[in-house]
């Protein structure tokens, strides 16, 4: 089984049956590309010359995925093409125009790879393609469960810890946090919260790298990732990378978290939108330093059991084995 891929998978055994795309063109070539502006389209085009290499190409990404799939048409390709990280743009589906193009586009596509379950009504709606062109696989933390010990919660600088860019509900969340007088920090970028009404008691942290992030995110009792209502596939990365830490994670009850989130048992969710929902939350985690040890341990369980990257990984291989055999 050959696969060709655009951007780099770092989770074997799936990544050791894939070819990268800039593995496979010169140099020169490779940082021409890099620097041009919306690249994911020539990237599109340069895995559709050379797709006849391969069994099945992997396109990640939305612009990398239309023009794959546009070319495909136009050619009468016959490659089965797997699409990964296509994100609804909410936008677009009032536009007639855009959806025809995807609709279009896509007809012959072999799968559409969705982080979570609850997208995919919307995108067999949108795509009109019949649900055994969809398959869900959950995502996997981005860092390993952490083995040390957790720290007493005296120890803790903040009392709790937010972060993220997509969709981020800050007004919510700075909301629910006015009158608490706790120690929070927020990982954000000035733009997503600018004009938001933060609270003095807010650290805020911006363009720091990833250590710096998992750093302040260990020293936190609590995590919170505020979201907007939205049906598309968000937050998951923040919510695992925290799960992974061991820490008691609370959530908005939406589309992109019910898969990874189960309330009361390794997280709490809060009614989106509901400053009232969220500050009581948070309260209630933490007051109770046994309930955030509950959660906190089996949020390291399900990263143990479920959600890690060689799990990712050998749904993967399975699933380009049926794309395989089934084209």
């Amino acid at each position: 089984m050959r696969i060709l891929q655009n951007q780099a998978v770092f989770t074997p055994p799936y990544s050791s049956h894939v070819k990268y795309l800039y593995d496979g063109i010169p140099i020169f070539v490779a940082v021409f590309i890099k620097k041009l502006p919306y690249k994911e389209l020539f990237e599109g085009i340069i895995q559709f010359v050379l797709s006849w290499r391969y069994d099945i190409c992997v396109t990640v990404g939305h612009r990398q995925a239309i023009m794959f799939g546009v070319l495909n048409r136009i050619f009468w390709g016959k490659k089965s093409q797997v699409v990964k990280e296509l994100y609804i743009d909410e936008t677009a589906l009032s536009s007639k125009f855009i959806t025809w193009i995807y609709r279009w586009a896509f007809r012959n596509l072999s799968l559409v790879i969705t982080n979570s379950s609850g997208e995919i009504p919307y995108m067999m709606s949108w795509l009109r393609l019949p649900m055994d062109r969809f398959k869900f696989i959950p995502w996997p933390s981005n860092v390993p469960v952490q083995g040390n010990p957790r720290e007493e919660n005296e120890k803790m600088l903040f009392d709790v810890f937010a972060a993220g860019r997509s969709f981020r509900d800050w007004e919510t969340f700075f909301s629910a946090l006015k009158e608490t007088n706790l120690r929070c920090c927020v990982v954000a970028t000035k733009k997503d919260i600018r004009n938001k009404g933060i609270p003095n008691e807010v650290a805020i942290y911006y363009d720091i790298s990833h250590n710096e992030y998992l750093e302040l995110l260990g020293k936190a009792k609590i995590v919170v990732i505020p979201l907007k209502k939205t049906f598309r596939s968000i937050g998951q990365a923040a919510i695992l990378e925290a799960m992974a830490f061991g820490k008691a994670v609370i959530t908005a009850e939406l589309t992109g978290t019910m898969d990874y989130v189960q309330t009361g048992i390794n997280g709490l969710f809060y009614e989106p939108g509901d400053t009232k929902s969220l500050r009581d939350a948070i309260l209630r985690l933490l007051k109770d330093n046994d309930l955030q040890r509950k959660l906190g341990e089996a949020a390291k369980q399900s990263i143990e059991n479920y959600f890690n990257k060689n799990s990712y990984s050998e749904r993967m291989l399975e699933t380009m084995l049926e794309v395989c055999l089934h084209g």
